[in-house]
């Protein structure tokens, strides 16, 4: 199959991400080199807006991680905390 390769291994940084509601996880990676995360599961019927997505980013340095935190503070109902050069999100 064809696989987009945009970014050198150099470039791709640790991330995790988990999705659940308050009765279930239904996807939970724990942190692995990617430039982007992503996760399929086939589940029943879920309401979307039941849904809550914790994922964290580290970051190769403090500056583009206070600047990716700095943005997604300003998003409504997302929730960013930073740790060192890490960046942990709740939406």
């Amino acid at each position: 199959g064809f696989r987009y390769n945009c970014v050198s291994d150099e470039e791709m940084v640790p991330m995790s991400i988990k999705i659940s509601d308050k009765n279930r996880v239904y996807f939970d990676r724990e942190p692995y080199l990617c430039w982007w995360a992503t996760g399929f599961v086939i589940a029943d019927k879920v309401n979307p807006k039941s849904l809550t997505m914790e994922t964290s980013i580290e970051f190769p340095d403090q500056e583009m991680c206070d600047a990716f935190a700095a943005a997604a503070s300003k998003k409504r109902g997302v929730k960013c905390e930073v740790e060192g050069t890490t960046a942990y999100i709740v939406w």
